[in-house]
């Protein structure tokens, strides 16, 4: 992705919102084994370079909430 140019819009905030709708508790409840999941390849890209970029994944959770994507993506 890198090498061609390729921008990497990883969407961190779709899983973490779709996992708090199934119930889930963060800071309560151990994290689901899909959300360590989901972040393997967004830190395999940032340490091989891969530019990220940041949408909004609005949609699957309250509109006004745009930098909870961000927020994740720093955690």
């Amino acid at each position: 992705m890198r090498e061609r140019g390729v921008v990497l819009v990883p969407t961190a905030a779709a899983g973490h919102a779709i996992a708090q709708q199934g119930g889930w508790r963060p800071g309560f409840d151990a994290e689901p084994t899909r959300l360590r999941a989901k972040r393997a390849p967004i830190r395999l890209a940032l340490d091989a370079g891969v530019t990220n970029a940041n949408g909004s994944d609005v949609g699957v959770f309250r509109y006004g909430e745009p930098a909870r994507k961000l927020e994740l993506l720093v955690e």
